[in-house]
């Protein structure tokens, strides 16, 4: 392979879903800083490998950068492995550490909404700091109907997520480009 005719991150044919999403949700703004939310799965990393195609032929210039919550379960987290991935890109990674076991033990509500409110948190006031407008999360149409009926069977109400939700009391904007795709697709072009 010649060095002008490089790989492409993620075929074009796979992009078609994210595009649809960027344009239809109007989710890009020219001067747009996006810090995506990387946890490590197969979803954010989808995700990030997607976006850093997509920033290479948007007409839309924007920047791209990735953050980690190393939430403390385990003492192996790869934050190596992640920097290498993100380097892979040519994208900014950053990380904090966010002892959320300590944090559910004072708080009284389940582990699994502790973390996501402080992997949340965390990310927004990271974004906040270093200057980005965007978060983007790896949410996908299987999520969005997973959190249509938690809503329903928990509080009664028919809603989920927004593909483009702003956040009035910090001036960011949350993206879910993956709004499109199911999951077992994501896991079909990761494989």
């Amino acid at each position: 392979m010649s060095e002008g005719k490089r790989k492409p991150f993620v075929p074009a044919d796979d992009l078609s879903k994210l595009w649809r999403a960027i344009i239809e949700f109007d989710m890009l703004s020219p001067g747009d800083r996006i810090l995506i939310g990387l946890s490590g799965g197969k979803d954010s990393m989808f995700l990030t490998a997607a976006l850093a195609e997509i920033k290479k032929y948007s007409p839309i210039p924007f920047d791209l950068a990735c953050y980690t919550v190393n939430a403390m379960f385990a003492p192996d987290f790869p934050k190596k492995e992640l920097e290498e991935f993100c380097q892979h890109y040519g994208l900014e990674h950053y990380h904090d550490d966010v002892d959320v076991n300590a944090a559910w033990q004072n708080k009284g509500s389940t582990p699994c909404f502790t973390c996501a409110y402080f992997r949340r948190a965390a990310t927004n006031r990271r974004a906040l700091e270093l200057g980005f407008n965007k978060v983007a999360l790896a949410h996908h149409h299987d999520d969005a109907v997973e959190t249509f009926f938690m809503n329903l069977f928990t509080s009664g109400q028919l809603r989920t997520f927004l593909p483009v939700t702003p956040l009035s009391r910090t001036g960011l904007t949350v993206l879910r480009p993956l709004l499109y795709y199911r999951e077992s697709e994501i896991r079909a072009l990761v494989d």
